[in-house]
Parts: C-alpha cells; structure tokens; sequence
C-alpha cells in the first residue's frame, strides 16, 4: 500500500512541474516580428455618386469621365529575419494560443507617396511632371492631401496583431481635369525612410 502511495506522488509531482511550465508559457511576453513592404500591385477605382452619397468601387474599365479616376495602390510584405524571436521550447509552442496577441511592426515606414505623368497634362505639367497635388485620398467622405493617412498605414496610430493584416492598401484619385489630350497614364512612387522607392504604372486610360 506504501508502494502505492509513493508511485502516485511520483506521477503527481511532474505534473505539477509541467502545469507550472504552462502557467509561465501562458503569462509570457509578446513576441514582435518585423516585416517590409517589397512590391506593390496598382488597380482602377471608379467613383460614382449613389443616393447623393459618394461611393467607389474597383474597375477594369479604362475610360473615364472627369474626376471619376482613381488608383488602389496594394503593398506586398515579407517578413524580415530575426533570429532572437526564434524558440524551440515544445511546450510554449504547443501552448501558444495562450501568449499574449503578437506584434507586426512595419521596419521600413513610408516617407511619402507621388504621382508623376507620363503625358503631357496641361500646360504647367509636362510629360514627367510631378503632379502629386493633383491626387487625394479620401476621409469620412472629404478627399484630404495625399499623404495625408500614412500615419495609419505605417502602423503608428494602432501595431498589427495579426500576419493576417500585414497587407495594406491605399487609395488616391485624381481631383484635377487634364487640358490637354484624352490618353493619360500615371506613375505611382513610393519612397520609403531608407531612401528605398517602389514604383509602378497605372494603365492608360482615357478621360473624357
């Protein structure tokens, strides 16, 4: 019967030691995680009005009319490499559900978003002109400057909790009628504080 007794304290103690381990998993730290954006992806947005209300909504077509164009710029991430968030404690793995959400902090924040023509757009903007100020992104419904939201894509008002929402979109139209022609195409610069810059063209499209 002592025999008993002694091989249940034996099994309870290791069961007591792994419970404690848990506890400890279950109170750990986040761990944060680093990712770039390295590509972006560009689609046409239309905008249209709706009982009054502004409304947009993502298009192949590749004409339009005046003030109606827009562009969604998509960013791409990949994740970058760090070697001190690596744990190969089984137990905390298993138990991971059980950690504390997660963090995704953007390495490489955006500086700033341009828009150059590849057309002549009237008379002030030649091919190859800056023509930034003539794009806007939109807030509760009032188009504000261009650059004016970066703040939130960056991450810094609210950090990513989740691998799931790393990917990131923006948009921008265009709020001013060109003078010259109808064929107009648009290069979108992305430039980054590392001196980095992605780029992409829209499609041609027509604006009449």
């Amino acid at each position: 019967m002592n025999k008993l007794k002694q091989n249940k304290r034996i099994l309870i103690f290791p069961i007591l030691i792994a419970m404690v381990m848990m506890s400890e998993v279950g109170c750990s730290d986040r761990d944060t995680y680093y990712f770039d954006w390295n590509k972006i992806s560009l689609n046409n947005l239309e905008i249209y009005y709706e009982n009054e209300s502004l409304r947009y909504q993502q298009t192949d077509k590749l004409t339009f009319a005046p003030l109606t164009f827009g562009t969604r710029i998509g960013f791409d991430y990949q994740m970058i490499a760090d070697f001190g968030n690596i744990n190969i404690n089984l137990i905390q793995s298993a138990h991971a559900l059980t950690k504390p959400t997660d963090e995704y902090i953007l390495k490489d924040k955006i500086l700033s978003i341009s828009v150059k023509t590849v057309h002549d757009f009237d008379n002030e903007h030649q091919a190859g002109s800056d023509i930034s100020h003539y794009f806007k992104t939109l807030w509760s419904g009032d188009f504000i400057p261009i650059n004016s939201r970066l703040n939130g894509t960056n991450g810094i008002n609210e950090p990513r909790i989740s691998e799931n929402y790393l990917n990131e979109e923006y948009d921008i139209y265009l709020r001013e009628n060109p003078s010259i022609g109808e064929k107009h195409q648009f290069e979108i610069l992305i430039e980054f504080e590392s001196g980095k810059i992605l780029t992409k063209m829209t499609d041609e499209i027509e604006i009449k």
